[in-house]
């Protein structure tokens, strides 16, 4: 859900009138939206007449560097917005109406946010549509409440209308967000709002929600008329299956002649270096012309190393982060490359991926060093590791210390929970006891990950 606040512009009829913008559910194409507005004067007359526009979005346009919607083709007054700056708190509007007549490009902040994905039925937006008047400062003015989930204790709410003159003698819009305070009753609602707010609503809300009364009072308990409010949009019949707005589909290619690991994953997905795993695809080793594969047996359990005299590993390291879906890791080779696309169900997130870059060095001939680097925002296309060298600063992730005269075993590497192993804390290292070969306890000790 996404509430946008602005000023309409448009000729005699609209002068700057305070501008309210609703998507209830979901950026996409055939979703309600929203908008709320008070013509100055229609065309009938009439004199702070509300105009309440209920309609649907009708197209959604998205590339890498800009989002563009459109929406209420179907009304004589037809719109087209495009988000403004990568944060999205912005949006430009224009108006049309049949006769190709247009106004200027209205720039709306957004006000409100909220995550809707998934509710029950009975719980989901409505909005309440009046009038206000109050001491010579709001003479009978379009208010709009907005209920972005339900009436209950804690629940948000938001309140917008506009001063016919404010303290200065200026039209002002006032946006208010705050919280339900206290509801009771089973049947017909009473409910206290905002009442930390230097402006205050109490009333009641009939048992059908169809109407609320409000009165509005200020912190030395002037009060207003009593604001009668009708329910002009209202989905709370309406279940809200996961609905998919954005895909990105990055891909990530190595064009140099070095060996790499990369993993690509959700942006914006939390790691956690606990949830790391090291051998995804399994771990290669060559050694004494030899490879073996050892097979990793999942996400968040690491497979077994054995490091034999020289050695040149490459592995790979994951995350798990949730609730993202898992990442896409793979081993490559020069000018192989990985794909992933990137979905997000929710707004105003865009979607995309981060890619975590690893490679494997034998360094003074003893130790063996795992570096890794990550990418965030790839965007959509491809990118190539030679692109991006310039800005990597490799992070030295693990050091592992080889014998030189001698094969080294490590039965398990325990970069993560491994399954059959209790790690016991001490210090700054943890170690791992298992029995994961030939009945044999086997012990490694590792630093703790910063």
């Amino acid at each position: 859900m996404l509430i946008y606040r602005g000023t309409l512009d448009w000729y005699t009829y609209a002068p700057k009138e305070a501008f309210t913008l609703i998507i209830p559910t979901f950026l996409q194409i055939d979703e309600p939206i929203l908008a709320y507005w008070e013509w100055a004067v229609n065309s009938d007359g009439a004199v702070h007449a509300p105009h309440e526009g209920v309609g649907v979005i009708n197209s959604v346009t998205v590339t890498d560097s800009e989002t563009k919607f459109g929406f209420m083709y179907d009304q004589y007054y037809k719109f087209d917005a495009q988000l403004v700056g990568t944060d999205r708190a912005k949006l430009d509007v224009t108006m049309r109406n049949p006769d190709g007549v247009k106004s200027s490009t209205m720039t709306l902040q957004l006000s409100y946010t909220a995550n809707l994905e998934g509710l029950p039925q009975g719980i989901g937006c409505s909005v309440y549509v009046g009038k206000l008047t109050w001491a010579g400062y709001a003479d009978n003015e379009m208010i709009t409440i907005v209920v972005p989930k339900s009436f209950e204790k804690g629940a948000a709410i938001c309140a917008y209308w506009q001063w016919t003159k404010d303290s200065k003698g200026n039209k002002q819009s006032r946006d208010q967000i705050g919280i339900v305070d206290n509801v009771t009753g089973s049947d017909e609602l009473t409910i206290q709002l905002f009442q930390s707010d230097y402006y205050k609503f109490t009333g009641t809300v009939l048992e059908d929600k169809s109407s609320m009364s409000l009165t509005m009072s200020n912190s030395f308990g002037f009060q207003s008329p009593t604001i009668t409010l009708h329910l002009s949009y209202s989905n709370f019949s309406k279940s809200r299956p996961k609905r998919l707005i954005f895909s990105t589909k990055s891909t990530f290619r190595n064009n140099k002649t070095e060996a790499l690991i990369c993993s690509l994953r959700d942006s914006g997905a939390n790691i956690d270096a606990k949830n790391i795993a090291l051998g995804v695809f399994g771990l290669v080793v060559a050694s004494a012309g030899f490879i073996t594969l050892f097979p990793a047996v999942g996400l968040g359990i690491s497979a077994a190393i054995t490091i034999t005299g020289f050695v040149f590993a490459s592995g790979a390291l994951a995350d798990a982060a949730q609730p993202s879906r898992d990442p896409d890791t793979a081993m490559l080779m020069p000018n192989r490359a990985i794909t992933r696309e990137a979905t997000k169900y929710m707004w105003p997130e865009t979607s995309n991926n981060d890619v975590t870059i690893t490679k494997f060095a034998i360094e003074n001939g003893s130790t063996l060093v795992i570096y890794t680097y990550t990418k965030t925002n790839l965007g959509g296309g491809e990118t190539t590791l030679s692109s991006i060298l310039p800005e990597i600063v490799w992070k030295k992730f693990l050091t592992i210390t080889l014998a030189s005269s001698a094969p080294q075993k490590f039965e398990a590497c325990a970069l993560v929970r491994i399954v059959g192993f209790t790690p016991v804390s001490s210090g700054s290292s943890e170690t791992f006891l298992g029995r994961p070969q030939a009945g044999r306890f086997h012990v490694l000790r590792q630093e703790r990950l910063p």
